[in-house]
């Protein structure tokens, strides 16, 4: 099976810190490239920028319908940005 990546624009955390992104794609494993940056400047503290990559590698679906559509599948990534 082979990995494919996707570009997603931007996302935004809420006011705890948590944020999701949807992708509606085949079934199969998957790379995410994601960049993590603090934007408010220094109002809450200043935070270097985090570039890293999430992988999903023999995702298990739930949810489907046995047919073309086979669920959906998620992963918990924390992120912490250090100062």
């Amino acid at each position: 099976m082979g990995s494919d990546s996707f570009f997603f624009d931007s996302t935004y955390t809420d006011a705890n810190g948590e944020y999701e992104i949807s992708q509606g794609t085949f079934p199969s494993d998957q790379a995410f490239d994601m960049s993590f940056e603090d934007i408010d400047g220094a109002q809450n503290g200043s935070f270097q920028a985090l570039d890293t990559i999430v992988e999903f590698v023999d995702p298990q679906f739930t949810g489907g319908s046995g047919n073309w559509d086979s669920g959906e599948t998620e992963t918990i990534f924390n992120v912490e940005l250090k100062e």
